[in-house]
């Protein structure tokens, strides 16, 4: 996404892939969409402000309990443990 100097969002931008796969701890998508499955395989993934039109899913249940769906973000598949 890009800003402005008030850190307004001023353009959301969209990525496409058949998958994406997390494995950096911390790792936040923010303010755009994806577009295909996101395989989490870290603690502190967080969605912000973001969309998945696909699924997200976790390695593990440690994974899950530590990420943030933000409001405002939008997952259009299925949230779950694989």
């Amino acid at each position: 996404y890009t800003q402005d100097e008030n850190y307004n969002v001023t353009e959301r931008y969209t990525i496409t892939a058949p998958q994406l796969t997390v494995k950096s701890p911390n790792t936040k998508f923010q303010a755009g969409t994806f577009v295909g499955d996101i395989y989490v395989e870290a603690n502190g993934f967080t969605l912000e402000d973001a969309v998945v039109e696909g699924n997200v899913y976790f390695a593990s249940e440690e994974y899950q309990s530590s990420a943030k769906i933000t409001e405002g973000s939008n997952v259009t598949g299925t949230v779950e443990v694989e």
